[in-house]
């Protein structure tokens, strides 16, 4: 993995960081869908160290740029994070 690409973890929409880390981003392609026909499309997805601060409730920034966390997967030393990029500004 290339960690090259900083990463703003954002707590909530109120879009202070909390902390900067560095990733291996990759373009990714795949659909969520809830309840009532919403469906999102993920965009991106981030590799990086294991972080206690990164959970489903995160938001990521990367270069001005804002996404949801939409689902964290734990490995025994990484986790991958799958992001929908925010349509509007987050704050």
């Amino acid at each position: 993995m290339f960690h090259d690409t900083k990463i703003e973890i954002l707590q909530n929409t109120d879009a202070v960081s909390i902390k900067t880390i560095y990733t291996d981003v990759q373009p990714y392609s795949a659909k969520v869908t809830f309840d009532y026909g919403i469906t999102l499309e993920i965009s991106k997805r981030a590799f990086c160290d294991v972080d206690e601060e990164i959970s489903n409730e995160s938001y990521f920034r990367m270069d001005g740029v804002y996404y949801k966390i939409l689902n964290v997967k734990g490995w025994s030393d990484h986790m991958e994070v799958l992001l929908y990029q925010c349509k509007r500004t987050v704050g």
